[in-house]
């Protein structure tokens, strides 16, 4: 009978993480970093970009829609070093693509539509400057 007991805690407790783990609040961590393309895209955790390579962008505003009228489910505001932490609203869902959305003061606007990333995964966001040759302005 210990042996069922024991088998059963471990069944409640995994079901109790679980339900805990559903009911979080989704965040999406990255950063923003100034390039020759205007792009988001899920990157692994561990990701150089991540933490140094690249001039990261202070101040850029990362927005986060979903739905189908594409509402206001998250923002943020980069730090100095280009890094931010996107909460998103509660009830939404892993399972429904949502448009990303970075702009700053001075470069190009970036957006992708995606799913949120699971846990070990970051968004890396790359903006170009305004006025770089080709850009903004098609001048070469």
């Amino acid at each position: 009978m210990g042996a069922w007991m024991s088998a059963r805690a471990a069944a409640c407790l995994g079901v109790a993480a679980l339900a805990a783990g559903c009911s979080n609040t989704p965040v999406l961590e990255g950063r923003v970093i100034s390039g020759n393309i205007s792009f988001i895209a899920v990157v692994d955790g561990n990701d150089a970009r991540l933490s140094g390579a690249g001039a990261g962008i202070d101040g850029a505003e990362i927005s986060a829609r979903g739905g189908s009228a594409r509402t206001l489910i998250g923002d943020a505001t980069s730090r100095r070093d280009g890094s931010f932490s996107l909460k998103l609203r509660e009830g939404v869902s892993y399972t429904r693509p949502i448009e990303v959305v970075a702009e700053a003061e001075g470069f190009r606007q970036a957006s992708g539509e995606m799913i949120i990333p699971p846990a070990g995964r970051k968004l890396l966001i790359i903006l170009p400057p305004m006025g770089r040759a080709g850009a903004a302005t098609g001048a070469k």
